[in-house]
């Protein structure tokens, strides 16, 4: 008979597809050009970058993302990045087996669109 205090008989961790969602965006925005970034209806929908749709079965993930990044971000080398971020994420963090990590760089802003606005007071 197990013991009371053996962490298998404890109960499950339960992880909810927002979490795994917020990790791949985490991991995306850590990413060096990788922008947040919202405007016009986007506001509105909440639907702004990055966009993460993560699919998952039981342990394995498949994750696709799309991104906006700052010119001149490389663009090969930036997916590249974000790729290998967020996979190492979902391992390192969740414990979960990644199947594919798709990645689409979907808007190309001016660099200066990464910095907060001048203020002048």
């Amino acid at each position: 008979m197990a013991a009371v205090d053996d962490p298998a008989t404890r109960g499950a961790l339960v992880l909810r597809d927002a979490v795994v969602q917020h990790v791949c965006e985490r991991a995306a925005l850590g990413v060096p050009g990788v922008l947040r970034h919202s405007s016009g209806l986007d506001v509105v929908t909440h639907r702004d970058y990055p966009r993460v749709d993560a699919d998952r079965a039981g342990d394995r993930v498949r994750a696709s993302l799309e991104l906006a990044v700052t010119w001149p971000t490389p663009l090969a080398a930036t997916a590249d990045a974000v790729r290998e971020a967020v996979g190492s994420a979902l391992v390192d963090l969740l414990g979960l087996t990644v199947d594919a990590v798709d990645v689409t760089i979907s808007q190309i802003l001016p660099a200066s669109a990464g910095r907060p606005p001048r203020r002048v007071e």
